[in-house]
């Protein structure tokens, strides 16, 4: 059936030449963006959920009609502004109960500072949060270590979700600090009146805690204002229970169709006892089924994890800083894009071929591991900065390399080596190194060899980055193993060569892969319904470098199979072509190989592209590379020869080629273990 026609006047003209006009301006400035924004309008949900997109990336903006500050005040105007509760009485009662942070000038409030997020790992959370559920696990929690950006990440959370406006949306934010912000917290529970409880005294005592500090939030003071004071008869927890969720019905108004967000920061800050602080945030977690409760801290909440029938916790996985935010292909763009005044990164024109974006992706990780290395996080990169500080030295000098009179690799190349990184030494015992860096359960962040954990988009929990990079465990079973592959990636990092290859995601994935088949007792799955592979990794090694006067390469430099090097394959040895770097063709594709126990000899390639035609597209070469070289190699320890695609930013369907598998999605993410950390850096469509 055609579409209806309209006749257009003079005016209405005009009109659709205006609407053109501002398209075609809007589409510039995406490609403008371009592979600095990372996300460029693609919207993807790890739970396999389409969404609409929105152009505009409010939480970056420093300012102007749509920010993070314009997205909060537009969310409260219409639905939660209430007279009858002081807090929500008007926006300015509102906005002075809202998260800040103090500093040498001041507090600032964190709704007025841009968050500098990928598209996707905020929609991602926001999914998660949203999620309803007859089970009750009502308590998220987002745990990271100091000046991450933990507290300030949870409103760009609620106002994506205003925004995307699913049936889960939430309507209401209310915020409950018991430490910082600039001292409007509320204050921790005495101890001296809890010395004498009995741990279910103590629970419901927390219980009773939590529902005066609700109250007092919700008149829009603190509890230091009005202390608590342990009842001389304690009430039932079901009691209390009953009346929280009768204040929390007042505070929305008695609307059936409001879900609140209950934000709770630095939920440790209330009581020294733990049985205390898990009353507290079980009466939380108690809330309505259709409102979510997050709490915000260095460390999980004294709440079981999943599984439990009791209220339970669940991980929201930490936003990384996306320094692509921080850069722009606008070449006249000189707007601050921090409160600081930090100006973007301008990006230079030119042929931005596969090689090109790959090194970008490197000077993004090396931006990244920078900042991480000098403990700069969101919080810092709003604090005002002397143009002689190491921050704004180091964005001049790889400002000063874009603008080099030379090629746009060698410009890229230079921009790389031009920023110093600083890792944290080597050597910190962590018991349990190898199942941090392949992510540990829930359940398990309870021990205290755990310190300072990161959740994942997987629900799992890692170490940051930096501290992956540092951690050792001399009494692992893999000890050797991890070191192998953790100074592999170390060199890369500190050395200035390797990282002029572009081969980032490569190394993170040789390393990961190797842990995780150390650790699969010789029965090794790549994803969760695939094959299993009959193979227990002992040793990681480059494959190109000669070993005992020989090399375990699959093709020479030619491009045709080696059969001499198949033939010094060794059992229980993964290798990777990665010294090599990204020379075209001088291993044929393939990144990392090994043979199991059954005579297959598995060639592993690895892509960042995100575009599913790509993907199929690198299939069917590695399709054809492996019959190849099983078609040209007849040895007696070759059986057959398995291709397999690594493609972690691609969640669309890919028919398998024969003789390939395909890891997509979330199963590939969950392969690099900790080290999906740097998908938030690397950014997507990387071929």
């Amino acid at each position: 059936m055609p579409a209806r026609q309209f006749p257009f006047n003079r005016r209405s003209c005009l009109l659709k030449g205006s609407l053109l006009l501002w398209i075609a301006c809007d589409i510039i400035g995406l490609f403008s963006q371009g592979f600095a924004g990372a996300d460029v309008r693609k919207c993807r949900l790890r739970e396999g959920t389409a969404i609409g997109c929105h152009a505009s990336r409010w939480w970056s903006a420093f300012r102007g009609a749509d920010c993070l500050a314009a997205r909060i005040k537009d969310a409260f105007e219409p639905t939660m502004k209430a007279g009858d509760i002081p807090v929500l009485h008007s926006w300015t009662s509102y906005e002075a109960s809202l998260p800040v942070r103090e500093g040498d000038d001041g507090a600032s409030k964190l709704h007025s500072r841009p968050y500098f997020c990928r598209e996707h790992d905020l929609d991602v959370a926001v999914n998660r949060l949203e999620r309803t559920g007859q089970r009750r696990d009502r308590v998220a929690y987002l745990s990271a270590p100091t000046m991450r950006g933990k507290s300030a990440a949870i409103l760009p959370m609620f106002c994506r979700s205003v925004e995307l406006g699913s049936e889960n949306s939430f309507t209401h934010y209310l915020y409950m600090p018991f430490a910082n912000n600039d001292g409007n917290s509320h204050s921790p529970a005495p101890n001296r009146q809890l010395r004498d409880l009995e741990t279910d005294e103590l629970e419901r005592a927390g219980a009773d805690f939590m529902l005066h500090c609700f109250r007092r939030q919700m008149n829009g003071t603190y509890s230091r204002s009005s202390t608590w004071t342990l009842p001389s008869q304690l009430p039932d927890l079901e009691d209390t229970m009953a009346k929280f969720k009768e204040e929390v019905h007042k505070f929305l108004q008695k609307n059936q169709s409001n879900r609140l967000l209950l934000h709770i920061d630095e939920h440790r800050s209330m009581s020294a006892s733990a049985e205390f602080k898990r009353g507290a945030m079980q009466l939380a977690g108690s809330i309505p089924a259709r409102c979510r409760v997050i709490a915000t801290y260095l460390e999980p909440p004294d709440l079981p994890a999943q599984g439990s029938s009791k209220v339970c916790r669940f991980a929201i996985a930490m936003m990384l800083v996306d320094v692509g935010l921080l850069m722009t292909f606008d070449a006249s763009d000189d707007a601050p894009a921090t409160a600081a005044g930090l100006p973007r990164i301008r990006l230079p024109s030119g042929d931005w071929n596969g090689k090109a974006r790959r090194l970008l992706a490197t000077l993004r990780v090396k931006l990244s591991l920078f900042l991480l290395g000098r403990n700069i996080g969101l919080d810092q990169l709003h604090i005002k900065q002397d143009e002689k500080s190491e921050l704004c030295r180091t964005f001049m000098k790889v400002q000063e390399a874009l603008d080099a009179d030379t090629d746009l690799e060698r410009k890229l190349i230079g921009a790389i080596t031009s920023i110093s990184v600083i890792l944290p030494q080597q050597g910190k015992q962590v018991s349990g190194a190898v199942d941090l860096l392949l992510g540990v359960e829930d359940s398990e962040a309870d021990d205290s060899r755990y310190p300072g954990v990161v959740s994942l988009d997987n629900r799992k929990l890692t170490l940051p980055l930096e501290m992956l990079l540092a951690a050792r465990d001399d009494k692992g079973k893999s000890f050797n193993l991890f070191c192998d592959g953790q100074s592999m990636f170390r060199q890369s990092i500190l050395g200035k060569s390797d990282w002029c290859d572009g081969l980032v995601l490569e190394r993170a994935y040789a390393w990961a892969i190797a842990c995780k088949a150390a650790q699969a007792a010789g029965r090794f799955p790549l994803d969760n319904v695939g094959r299993e592979f009959l193979f227990q990794c002992k040793e990681l090694r480059d494959g190109i470098k000669q070993f005992n006067g020989k090399s375990a390469r699959v093709f020479t430099k030619k491009g045709t199979p080696s059969i001499d090097g198949i033939r010094c394959i060794e059992d229980g040895v993964i290798y990777h072509a990665l010294s090599e770097g990204g020379k075209a063709g001088t291993h044929q594709g393939f990144d990392i190989w090994f043979k199991t126990e059954a005579n297959e000899l598995v060639l592993v390639d690895v892509t960042g592209a995100t575009n599913a035609k790509s993907c199929e597209e690198k299939a069917g070469q590695i399709a054809q590379n492996a019959a190849a070289a099983m078609n040209e190699v007849q040895v007696k320890n070759v059986e057959s020869v398995i291709g397999v695609l690594l493609a972690p930013n691609c969640d669309s369907a890919i028919e398998e080629p024969p003789s390939a598998q395909v890891v997509r999605g979330d199963a590939a993410r969950d392969l690099l273990g900790g080290l999906q950390q740097l998908l938030t850096w690397l950014g997507e469509d990387v071929d």
